[in-house]
């Protein structure tokens, strides 16, 4: 463990055989560094909105021209063909991301971070309430996750339903609470003098503090819009609402969408498009015990998830292991 940015974090940045980033290498890690590295990309999740060479509003960005070229040169930009491993989920992706990427080293050996998600941890779910100073007696907790925009990024009224008085009301005869976890690129412009901040008795928006993958873990109900992160969720089996109520000027103005988003083996849960809607379906959902897309999320699991077990982070060792001719 080093700190970032220190001369030792640079030197071993240089010097290290591998590179393991979740984003754009340049972007997590100095650089400047020797050709044969091996690069890994583990990314942020199979999106379902396009990305890279596969997006006609940002392929600009990565595109081998005299610019990109010159910040090659001057600040080490690494260019998409140049990983040497991208590990994927599932066969769909697989062909999606080696367009997207321009590089053939796209391999399904599923995603590292899903070996958490799946490992259980029985005091997760009490050290969230007792941070929110909430009765261990809560019986649902329901999580929205909105995904960035790449215009407006700014804090926007999208999240008018958690000042729902009627909303609130139900949650506590429930006996459940509302999260909010604004995705990263949001989450500078809301100020936060601690962990979170209470709109309603049971509505809570969280601070950059709290793990999102501990919060996937311990809900009971996920809330999203063209955010990867369901993807994930679907290993969980837990019910998903998909809240799109800008999708049209989503894919216009930020990211076009791989598939049919109304397709259920895609997005297996109900489709929310009208912002006055959205409070009305968790109170629905509150008091309903029928499970309609039950057996529909199984499959879009399958479809998504070619690996179900806790090997993920094994696959991709052995995988590095093998192409650097490394043996432990």
């Amino acid at each position: 463990i080093i700190k970032p940015f220190s001369l030792e974090y640079i030197y071993y940045s240089i010097i290290s055989k591998v590179l393991i980033v979740e984003n754009d290498l340049h972007n997590d890690l100095p650089g400047y560094r020797f050709k044969d590295t091996f690069k890994v990309n583990l990314f942020h999740g199979m999106g379902i909105k396009k990305i890279y060479h596969s997006s006609k509003l940002i392929s600009k960005l990565f595109k081998k021209n005299i610019s990109n070229y010159l910040r090659k040169t001057l600040v080490g930009f690494c260019f998409t063909d140049t990983y040497d491993l991208i590990p994927v989920t599932n066969n769909f992706h697989r062909k999606k991301y080696i367009s997207a990427f321009q590089n053939k080293n796209v391999h399904v050996l599923g995603q590292p971070r899903n070996d958490l998600l799946l490992k259980n941890d029985k005091f997760i779910r009490s050290k969230l309430l007792n941070s929110l100073n909430v009765k261990k007696s809560i019986k649902k907790i329901i999580l929205y996750m909105p995904t960035f925009r790449d215009k407006n990024r700014e804090y926007q009224n999208q999240n008018f339903f958690l000042e729902d008085e009627k909303l609130n009301i139900e949650l506590k005869k429930k006996k459940s609470i509302l999260l909010l976890k604004h995705h990263f690129y949001h989450e500078k412009n809301i100020l936060f003098k601690k962990n979170f901040v209470k709109v309603n008795s049971n509505i809570f928006i969280l601070s950059k503090f709290s793990a999102t993958y501990n919060l996937l873990k311990i809900s009971d109900c996920l809330i999203t819009d063209y955010s990867s992160i369901y993807i994930d969720y679907l290993l969980l089996n837990k019910p998903i609402f998909f809240y799109c109520y800008d999708i049209n000027k989503y894919q216009s103005e930020n990211r076009e969408i791989y598939f049919n988003y109304f397709k259920d083996i895609f997005t297996p849960g109900k489709k929310i498009r009208k912002k006055k809607d959205m409070s009305k379906n968790i109170i629905k959902f509150l008091n309903e015990k029928k499970d309609i897309y039950k057996y529909k999320r199984k499959k879009s699991k399958k479809f998504f998830n070619f690996y179900l077990d806790q090997n993920n982070s094994s696959r991709v060792f052995d995988h590095i292991c093998k192409k650097i001719k490394m043996f432990i």
